[in-house]
């Protein structure tokens, strides 16, 4: 969650190499995908652009530590 918008987000095993993100808006929700270290990540909100821009990048970073 980021404050009262639900934030998803989906990873599974890619065998494709690294991708950068990707942003896109459909009927009101925002997405974004990339693949890192064999993984596949989609991310789905509800959240202005600005804001669901921040999160994905907290994301990716959280993401790049492990």
């Amino acid at each position: 969650r980021q404050r009262q918008h639900v934030v998803n987000a989906y990873l599974w095993p890619s065998d494709g190499k690294d991708r950068a993100v990707v942003f896109a808006a459909e009927r009101g929700f925002q997405i974004a995908h990339w693949t890192r270290s064999g993984m596949n990540n989609w991310v789905i909100s509800d959240l202005g652009r600005e804001e669901f821009t921040a999160v994905v990048q907290a994301l990716q970073t959280a993401g790049a530590s492990r």
